[in-house]
């Protein structure tokens, strides 16, 4: 197990798509969670738009997840989202976000 104390404490939805109030997240580290698990229920036709950073300065590198599958890292992993597609296809990704954090059993 990943974090054998870990209890879920957050969950929210996420909508990304270009044009809309939230078309991106730039790089960042979920210091509010202990760890956070990304559950893809929706992908756009443009592809992957979680991505992970090794620096602020590296090459994202695309973290593919197809419905339904989730990704689960700890704080300390530096990544974003970018919805970069054409606004006539499927552009909206949707994401179920859940942090959690150390406590009690």
């Amino acid at each position: 197990h990943f974090c054998r104390r870990c209890v879920p404490c957050t969950s929210l939805v996420r909508r990304y798509r270009p044009g809309a109030e939230r078309s991106r997240l730039p790089p960042h580290r979920d210091v509010q969670a202990a760890v956070t698990a990304v559950v893809e229920l929706q992908s756009a036709d443009s592809g992957p738009g979680l991505y992970v950073l090794e620096t602020l300065h590296s090459t994202p590198r695309p973290a593919s997840l197809a419905v339904g599958a989730a990704a689960v890292h700890n704080f300390e992993l530096l990544h974003g989202v970018n919805a970069s597609c054409d606004e006539a296809g499927g552009c909206a990704r949707y994401s179920l976000v859940v942090w959690f954090q150390i406590g009690d059993v």
